[in-house]
């Protein structure tokens, strides 16, 4: 909701005795010896790693953006919402993520109402956003993008209402199941294959660094997986 957010880690990369690591190894020593004897700034002392080839991976939160109603249940008793289920249909394969029954996402006044035996109803609006992951490597004076991977996260908010016995409106209100606001994770994801591999992603950035260094755009990872919650009001947080 606050619009991007960004982390950074870093790291100083070890390298395995092999010949790709040696191969490496060589071009950022190579790439050193260019630039110490360029008109480019020395190697800095400071604490965060900025030499030719270190290496750091920068996550990037999108903004949250709110997307369409992708369910609603019938207007009906509390009793009958037991029986009810939101669905929304993934992304990936043939089917849907299924929520719990729809009697617990009720809240507040019109809860309170359905208690009293009035009749309400509800509908399922998402949110969603890209979480970016990116390999980057230190050269020539700045931290480049060589790998890119990335997640698509769904997450929802429930807009509910009342109704006296003539039909008309009692009670109205939204409950948000969102990341920063509220503390809720995602009830669906799609993610690449390295998303959550963080050595992988490094690998393949100073790869990407040995093949070409003076790249203007990184290697990019596929959607190849995806994930999903019955519980769609799950506190807590992704160990990204």
């Amino acid at each position: 909701m606050f619009g991007q957010q960004h982390v950074f880690t870093y790291y100083k990369a070890v390298y395995r005795d092999t010949q790709e690591a040696q191969r490496i190894k060589d071009k950022i020593n190579s790439e050193k010896a260019k630039l110490n004897g360029s008109n480019e700034p020395k190697f800095s002392t400071e604490f965060i790693p900025n030499e030719e080839g270190d290496v750091r991976i920068h996550r990037v939160y999108e903004q949250l953006t709110d997307g369409t109603k992708f369910d609603y249940s019938t207007k009906n008793y509390l009793s009958a919402f037991n029986a009810e289920y939101y669905r929304k249909a993934l992304d990936l394969i043939a089917g849907n993520v299924i929520s719990n029954p729809i009697a617990g996402f009720f809240t507040g006044l019109v809860l309170d109402d359905l208690n009293k035996a009035l009749q309400g109803k509800g509908d399922a609006f998402s949110y969603q956003r890209l979480v970016y992951q990116y390999g980057q490597v230190y050269h020539f004076g700045s931290f480049r993008d060589y790998y890119e991977t990335y997640q698509r996260e769904w997450y929802w908010k429930h807009e509910q209402i009342s109704y006296y016995g003539d039909n008309t409106i009692k009670s109205a209100t939204t409950a948000y199941y969102l990341p920063d606001s509220a503390g809720y994770m995602p009830f669906d994801w799609i993610y690449t294959g390295d998303f959550y591999n963080d050595t992988a992603i490094m690998d393949v950035a100073l790869i990407q660094y040995q093949n070409n260094p003076n790249a203007t755009s990184p290697a990019r990872d596929y959607f190849r997986h995806e994930g999903y919650r019955a519980n769609w009001k799950t506190l807590g947080s992704i160990s990204y």
